[in-house]
């Protein structure tokens, strides 16, 4: 991609970044994850954070972007949020989490991040999360978990999007305060001018934790000039230094992967440019969606700026077959090598200059979550190496998914008798294909009334009784259980690259609840691919 000289910056020096694999490190995850360098009942420390960046880095990551908490009480050297931790005590009387421990003792999340990607001479990033909403229903509590809200968010309840949401159980993405309010957009001001007057590389704006900035009084016109506004603040704090001007220091922004979702949370990606951003993060919020219409307005709105796809663990939140529903158990289907490589090749034919990668590591086991359905195992680090590997995707079977994602969501749907119904599945071409099989996936086991029928872009498919994994996924266990899925033969001839319509008619008199759907597309020779289908 072309570079493009930045006013104010010295000629020829380009805002296009060199990275083509971001990875973003949560820092709670080297508090809660098993994992080889924190066993079971290990705490937060220095020497953990720099291993999870060098597994990073070691696996193929040029850009590791750390991500210090919640984005309102910093985990670095700060002077905005005071002694954040000793207050909490005396208020509450409690004895500190392992972050607490860490910070009163002298900790430095930032510090220890730029300090190890230096080692590892990789890029060194730093990411605010704009709204994050986790746990701030404890603003009025004084229970262990009230640790994680600031005094700024106690304070300011006047701001608040929703003054109710306390009264909502469970995560709730209206539980922010409004950027709407200047004092909220001043408090996450302070702390990003903290952030960039550490030496790193970049920062980015994460504006999908949360994406609901707003309270709805906020007029879209002005919801677009404040949060392009704000931008251009931070894009001044990064050229405002450390460091010689020899180099640009880059501003990236977490966007919703769907761009009908920009303009309520003030994102409008031309102004943004403008405004200085160099790099656009196309997420899928937790999930991974197979869908590039993020990629695309960004190629169109910003042809000159950088464009990176978001891939994560999951594959869709999927509730229905487990035998508890809490954080981080098998709800959410983590994604095979085949969705990994899929997924990645589908971001860079549609133009993005990179692949980023968020929650990887919670492939491992969440300690305290001892679910029997939970499928813990090590992250796929090995296919990191192949993510922009054009000539290795380009051979790879094509494994396509619709689950319960955040953008786009088009499953669970209960089909009945009246009508058929629709769905969009994005798919590629794949010149060596040698065979494809759909799969449905039902909520409740398949039975005598189960008359489905389906077509692909009109072309009638063949009813299969190979309702198997495709290629080997080690996770289709946690997709649906045997009795709960239903298969059909694709002619290769009626897929087309691009958008493909899946029509699905359930005929029998039940109605028939749809909770997921995958198309395996492959390209091995006829034999291997019989043997790998056989895998039941």
């Amino acid at each position: 991609m072309a570079g493009q000289d930045s006013p104010g910056y010295p000629a020829g020096m380009s805002t296009t970044p060199p990275y083509r694999l971001l990875f973003n490190n949560d820092a709670t995850n080297v508090g809660g994850c098993v994992s080889p360098f924190r066993p079971k009942g290990g705490v937060f420390t220095d020497e953990r954070l720099a291993a999870s960046i060098e597994e990073a880095a070691r696996a193929g990551a040029d850009c590791v972007i750390l991500a210090p908490g919640l984005g309102w009480i910093p985990w670095w050297r700060s002077q905005v949020a005071g002694d954040h931790y000793h207050a909490w005590q005396v208020r509450t009387g409690l004895e500190l989490d392992q972050y607490g421990r860490y910070m009163v003792s002298g900790g430095d999340m930032i510090a220890t991040h730029l300090r190890t990607c230096r080692r590892l001479g990789i890029g060194c990033f730093v990411s605010l999360r704009m709204n994050d909403v986790h746990m701030q229903e404890r603003h009025s509590t004084g229970d262990a978990l009230s640790i994680w809200v600031c005094r700024f968010y106690r304070e300011h309840l006047d701001c608040l999007i929703e003054p109710q949401h306390h009264q909502v159980a469970g995560y709730y993405n209206r539980r922010g305060l409004d950027w709407g309010q200047q004092a909220v957009r001043d408090y996450k001001l302070s702390l990003v001018r903290e952030m960039c007057a550490y030496a790193v590389d970049g920062l980015e704006l994460d504006f999908l934790r949360d994406d609901h900035l707003f309270a709805d009084t906020v007029p879209i016109t002005e919801r677009l000039s404040l949060i392009s506004g704000f931008c251009a603040q931070v894009r001044a704090l990064l050229d405002a230094g450390p460091g010689d001007g020899a180099a640009r220091r880059h501003l990236s922004v977490r966007i919703p992967h769907d761009p009908a979702r920009h303009a309520e949370s003030g994102i409008d990606v031309g102004q943004l440019r403008a405004a200085g951003v160099d790099m656009f993060n196309c997420s899928g919020w937790y999930d991974t969606t197979q869908r590039t219409d993020g990629i695309r307005q960004v190629r169109a709105q910003a042809p000159d700026a950088s464009v990176y796809c978001e891939l994560t663990h999951s594959a869709g939140f999927h509730p229905y077959f487990l035998q508890s529903i809490r954080y981080g158990t098998s709800g959410n289907p983590r994604l095979s090598d085949c969705q990994l490589y899929t997924s990645a090749r589908q971001a860079l034919e549609a133009g993005a200059h990179g692949i980023s990668l968020f929650n990887f590591v919670y492939y491992r086991q969440i300690e305290g979550v001892e679910a029997l359905d939970a499928v813990c195992c090590e992250p796929p680090f090995h296919a990191l190496t192949h993510l922009l590997d054009r000539a290795f995707l380009a051979t790879q079977p094509g494994h396509y998914h619709l689950g319960g994602t955040v953008y786009f969501r088009q499953v669970p749907r209960t089909l009945g008798p009246a009508a058929p119904e629709s769905f969009l599945l994005e798919t590629m071409a794949h010149p060596h294909a040698f065979a494809a099989r759909l799969r449905v996936h039902t909520r409740m086991p398949v039975g005598s009334d189960t008359r489905l029928s389906a077509r692909c872009n009109g072309a009638a498919l063949t009813p299969s009784a190979q309702t198997h994994r495709h290629f080997g996924n080690p996770y289709d266990p946690l997709v649906s259980p045997a009795g709960h899925r239903l298969a059909f033969t694709v002619p290769l001839e009626a897929l087309r690259p691009g958008r493909n319509t899946l029509t699905l008619h359930q005929q029998g008199t039940e109605s028939l609840e749809v909770v997921y759907i995958d198309l395996g597309i492959d390209t091995k020779e006829p034999q291997a691919a019989l043997q790998d289908w056989s895998d039941a």
